[in-house]
């Protein structure tokens, strides 16, 4: 048995430093917002829901093949069986995924 940590996954992590917009402080009644220990809570709450909410602010964006970041493209060519295997490198991908809706739009229609 080991005690050594797992390696840490490539992809998104914590964006540090990221403020929400909506800080949970602001909302509570005048006498919860004077005890530390809650305000301490709610600020540990506001650094778990900046990324959610900048994640959700920039939706459309990574819906956009040109925009989203590699692997949400690769993600993006699953959903609409791009061809992401035959891609050299990731302005290829983006161009696949940007192109699978015409290529697919013959899938099943005979070809004159």
């Amino acid at each position: 048995m080991t005690t050594d940590p797992a390696p840490a996954k490539p992809g998104r992590q914590g964006i540090p430093g990221a403020r929400t917009p909506f800080p949970l402080v602001e909302h509570v009644p005048a006498q919860l917002a004077e005890d530390p220990m809650i305000v301490a809570f709610l600020d540990a709450l506001d650094e778990v829901w900046a990324p959610v909410i900048t994640t959700l602010d920039c939706f459309d964006s990574y819906l956009d093949p040109l925009l989203a970041p590699p692997d949400m493209v690769a993600y993006l060519g699953s959903w609409i069986l791009a061809l992401t295997n035959d891609a050299r490198d990731a302005e290829g991908l983006r161009a696949d995924v940007g192109a699978a809706h015409l290529v697919s739009s013959w899938s099943g229609t005979a070809q004159v």
